[in-house]
């Protein structure tokens, strides 16, 4: 069974991203994508290499703390 959740459950932050997000980002990105196989492509040197170069263009979503995408 489902909880039902409310606006005032629900705690969003959007940030840029971090080196230390690669892990949640990367089980967020696999469940979105779980019919494509590039899905869990994306390994923890390219996200350091976005967040390197272009780092305010590394956005992150967080719902109840947890990364969203």
């Amino acid at each position: 069974m489902e909880k039902e959740l409310k606006s005032e459950d629900l705690k969003i932050e959007l940030r840029t991203l971090t080196k230390d997000d690669y892990l949640g980002l990367k089980a967020s990105m696999i469940e979105a994508y779980s019919e494509w196989e590039g899905a869990s492509s994306w390994g923890e040197s390219h996200i350091s290499q976005l967040v390197e170069i272009f780092p305010e263009g590394q956005i992150c979503i967080l719902v109840n703390g947890a990364i969203a995408g």
